[in-house]
């Protein structure tokens, strides 16, 4: 979720499957618009409180000239996913997004062209301070500047240190003008410049560690040139109030990811975050107030059944539920982390695995009445937990991660070092110890018939996301995709076909 104000009123926060919602009495209440569009929005930004854009999956751009109570669709050049939006006036705007996409419009959006950001790392926030200065952050510590509206694109040096070693993420950028700006990212790190970016710093903020280590940041805005707030995993909020030179933490009450703020004044802002959540504050941020409650079937990413009756549900903040009358009722059990758990896997009735934002990764030897943390050998967040066995089992996520373990997650080594391409992978199936496949984004698709020792690629053609694989036997499987993508082997995948799933959305 995102959220973008133009005054102390009139705001609009974008999410998943073309969210948006729009307050025009400063938060009391909140009023749904038709976005036309089943994307998930990434990004939203207004220029007045008529013009706005909002970008997301599938390279989806929509425009409004009044306010959001209609959204037009506008022609994008790329398919891939637009991650972040920023216009400097109504005319010259920007968006930016994985695989390096950087497409620029000089006349509203009308028309979108693609700019060569020299990367193909994934773009995730980009922030434009005139027509011509702009700047654009994202994976593989990646910072980058034009100052000619994006004709020419040139990286410029983060600091070297801790936070940026370790996590090579900057999550997000906001200049206040085209002197001053600062940007986030991952395990903390959070960065400052006061002379356009020749030289960036980073700031004393001494960013809670409520999991061990720093906590990634997501959100970055400033009032004027003197007030920062900063904000991420966990619930955290971070202030400002002198340039970045000292820094406090604030508390919202409200312990999960939080992933967008702004302020229309030194005291009045807001933040947006998991399940909905947006919190409002009329005091600098000493104290937040609900706006929306969290819930809704968002927040839950992954489900396991042992049997008819026996099942798991992990999601947002460390959710994992349990139920053992067939979903009739569920209990929540104490998974010992706030990170967002993606996917949660049981070899018997007992042994469970859940893993997710950040690689964190927790197991349970007794149904879940007890989870711990594990030590999995990566801070990559992680799609998928798999286990062929009480004992043989992969994760596998962003940056082409393959882990595996041999002893029921004792120790895990790394695997398929390479065959991932540094591209996300998002689900595994293992018929049993030896013979397995792995999906993922842009096509990408693996085999392997020895456990992982060696993985080969699947013949598969097109370049379509791959979001999940499934085998019934040997011979016969499944994968499906983005855009409706549906194909099936009858001969354990020497070859595969394509089908028509009669839906052209994300499968």
């Amino acid at each position: 979720m995102l959220c973008v104000f133009v005054d102390p009123l009139t705001g609009w926060v974008c999410g998943q499957q073309g969210t948006i919602v729009n307050t025009t009495n400063g938060g009391k209440t909140w009023t749904a618009q038709k976005s036309g569009v089943n994307a998930d929005l990434e990004s939203i930004t207004f220029v007045n409180a008529q013009q706005g854009w909002a970008v997301g999956g599938m390279g989806t751009i929509i425009h409004t000239e009044d306010g959001g109570k209609t959204w037009i669709k506008q022609r994008s050049p790329i398919q891939s996913w637009l991650r972040s939006v920023t216009f400097a006036d109504p005319l010259n705007g920007w968006a930016s997004g994985d695989g390096g996409t950087i497409i620029n419009t000089k006349d509203g959006g009308k028309t979108w062209v693609k700019q060569n950001s020299e990367t193909n790392n994934e773009i995730m926030g980009i922030s434009a301070a005139s027509p011509n200065d702009v700047w654009a952050v994202g994976g593989g510590a990646t910072l980058i500047y034009t100052s000619d509206g994006g004709q020419k694109w040139v990286s410029q040096r983060a600091p070297s240190g801790e936070a940026q070693g370790q996590s090579g993420i900057i999550t997000n950028v906001y200049f206040t003008n085209t002197k001053v700006g600062a940007a986030v990212g991952g395990l903390g790190t959070l960065i400052g410049t006061t002379d356009g970016g020749e030289k960036w710093t980073s700031f004393p903020a001494n960013v809670p560690q409520p999991n061990g280590m720093s906590a990634p940041l997501y959100g970055i805005h400033f009032y004027k040139t003197d007030h920062i707030w900063a904000v991420g995993d966990f619930g955290v909020i971070l202030h400002s109030a002198d340039a970045g030179k000292t820094w406090e933490v604030q508390d919202p009450g409200f312990g999960a990811r939080l992933s967008s703020v702004w302020f229309v004044n030194e005291k009045e802002g807001w933040t947006v975050g998991a399940s909905g959540m947006i919190l409002h504050t009329t005091d600098g941020g000493k104290t937040w107030e609900v706006q929306t409650e969290p819930g809704g079937s968002n927040d839950l990413r992954s489900v396991f059944f042992r049997d008819a009756n026996t099942g798991w549900v992990c999601g947002r903040a460390g959710t994992i539920m349990n139920t053992t009358d067939g979903g009739k009722t569920w209990k929540t059990q104490k998974s010992n982390t706030l990170f967002e758990m993606q996917s949660i896997a049981f070899s018997d009735d007992k042994n469970g695995w859940c893993t997710g934002d950040m690689g964190v990764t927790v197991r349970t030897k007794d149904g879940g009445l007890n989870w711990t943390p594990l030590s999995v050998g990566t801070v990559f967040k992680l799609n998928n937990v798999r286990f062929a066995g009480p004992k043989k089992g992969w994760l596998l996520g962003l940056m082409g991660t393959i882990q595996h373990t041999f002893n029921g997650g004792d120790s895990w080594i790394t695997q398929g070092d390479g065959l991932g391409d540094m591209i996300e992978l998002r689900k595994a199936f293992f018929l049993n110890e030896d013979k397995g496949w792995i999906v993922g984004q842009f096509g990408k698709s693996m085999q392997t018939d020895d456990g992982g020792m060696t993985w080969k690629p699947a013949p598969i053609f097109g370049g379509m996301d791959l979001n999940s694989v499934f085998f019934r036997d040997e011979l016969h499987g499944w994968i499906v995709g983005s855009n409706g993508t549906y194909m099936y082997t009858t001969d354990g995948g020497k070859m595969w076909n394509l089908g028509s799933a009669g839906y052209f959305g994300n499968l």
